[in-house]
């Protein structure tokens, strides 16, 4: 399951975060959003608890180093 922790975050801030995963700053560039891009995308995670009875349990640092090992693990198959 896939399902985020409720906190908000940027796009700076992933970048940020994911670079800190892989070990490096990661190149970005600021630009106008993309046609049909919207500009928040936001879920209440409530429902996933009160049907499924399931919380998150990793944060985003936990989220950017595992998607990077599964990236390197790919990488050397």
């Amino acid at each position: 399951m896939n399902l985020g922790t409720g906190q908000a975050y940027s796009v700076l801030e992933m970048n940020a975060t994911y670079g800190e995963a892989v070990g490096r700053d990661l190149p970005y560039v600021i630009a106008h959003r993309r046609p049909g891009d919207v500009p928040t995308c936001l879920a209440d995670a409530r429902k996933a608890k009160k049907v499924l009875g399931f919380e998150t349990q990793f944060g985003l640092a936990d989220m950017c180093q595992s998607s990077w090992n599964w990236i390197e693990t790919q990488a050397r198959s």
